[in-house]
């Protein structure tokens, strides 16, 4: 739902209900992970449903679930029509599993591990600790791993995501002078695939951990590129593959600390051997808020689940240069829903 302090002509609110606002704020996003674990999107897109019948439905306290659905209607999620019933705004239409952009399993991520890391804000402010670590005591991508379930949902949601990147950098970035492509820590494939599809005559390696490697081939098989793909089992921190003439570091180095984010550098930086294009996909952090509100979001949950952060160009290139390569262009990747979704950050190794 907009904010609608943010329209044009749209007056903001009084500092007092502004503020009330931001305290309740929480209520927004918890409700909505209630209604996509139930299931109630998928329920109502038939068309208006009373709150007893979606009760009945999902097994759960038909009153209880009465107020939660006024709740979303406050929200815009839902509105009330006639008898009493409930029917999805288009706003609501998102949390739909088989919408266009589906974001229901992004609700239910969030409900899952968001709220929880939140609690220990406080203690990641004053003390430096990792909220995420606090919350679940493990690492956020061993957390993943060990939920089976939990981390199928956030792979799809990193999917949707990445498909709309990878469009973006096939359509503006010129790969036609590469035969060989190296996606270091390039997960189950979902980017890797959407490039090559774009690329009939280029081939790719992805480079990740061993446990990820089945899910990977069983993934780029599904997308029919795996005749074009090799994969390697490699720890990046330590050791990349040689003989790429493009190797691609995309939503990687944000996840890490700068010491880390060296590690991986100088790892691309001996497999390279002083020739190709190391291309770093990230979400660039702006001079001013107000220039790129994503990106701010986007550093926020690097504080909340992992021990890196979004980054500034400058920033990028200081590590770039510390790690041997020098920056030749920086490439914005628009978004469908306006500003900038990613950048492509290119650079070659410096003698």
């Amino acid at each position: 739902m907009n904010d609608p302090s943010s329209l044009p002509g749209v007056p903001a609110p009084p500092p007092f209900v502004a503020m009330s606002q931001l305290i309740r704020g929480a209520y927004g996003s918890q409700l909505v992970g209630v209604a996509a674990k139930l299931g109630i999107a998928d329920l109502l897109k038939s068309g208006p449903r009373s709150s007893e019948d979606l009760a009945l439905a999902v097994k759960a306290d038909a009153v209880a679930l009465h107020r939660v659905l006024r709740g979303l209607v406050l929200y815009g999620v839902l509105t009330e029509v006639e008898g009493g019933r409930f029917a999805l705004t288009p706003t609501g239409e998102l949390l739909r599993t088989d919408a266009p952009m589906s974001l229901a399993d992004f609700a239910i991520a969030s409900h899952e591990l968001t709220q929880r890391s939140l609690v220990h804000l406080f203690e990641a402010v004053k003390n430096g600790v990792s909220p995420f670590e606090q919350a679940f005591e493990k690492g956020f991508f061993e957390h993943l791993m060990s939920e089976r379930e939990l981390g199928e949902r956030f792979d799809r949601v990193m999917t949707s995501l990445s498909g709309m990147v990878a469009d973006g950098l096939s359509s503006l970035y010129d790969f036609s002078s590469a035969r060989r492509l190296v996606d270091v820590g390039g997960g189950r494939g979902h980017f890797l695939s959407r490039i090559l599809k774009a690329n009939p005559e280029l081939e790719g390696v992805l480079v990740d951990l061993p446990p990820v490697l089945p899910q990977a081939e069983a993934y780029l098989e599904a997308a029919g590129v795996r005749a074009r793909c090799s994969l390697v089992a490699a720890d990046f921190f330590d050791t990349v593959p040689p003989g790429g003439d493009i190797y691609l570091l995309s939503w990687i180095l944000h996840d890490w600390d700068d010491v880390r984010c060296g590690r991986i550098l100088a790892a691309c930086r001996r497999a390279m051997a002083g020739k190709g294009r190391l291309l770093v996909v990230e979400q660039l952090l702006p001079e001013r808020v107000e220039e790129n509100p994503a990106a701010i979001v986007g550093d926020l949950e690097m504080l909340l689940f992992l021990s890196g952060r979004e980054r500034a160009l400058a920033e990028y290139r200081r590590l770039l240069e510390e790690g041997g390569f020098a920056v030749t262009r920086a490439v914005p990747i628009p978004s469908p829903f306006g500003g900038v979704l990613r950048s492509i950050i290119e650079a070659t190794p410096r003698p």
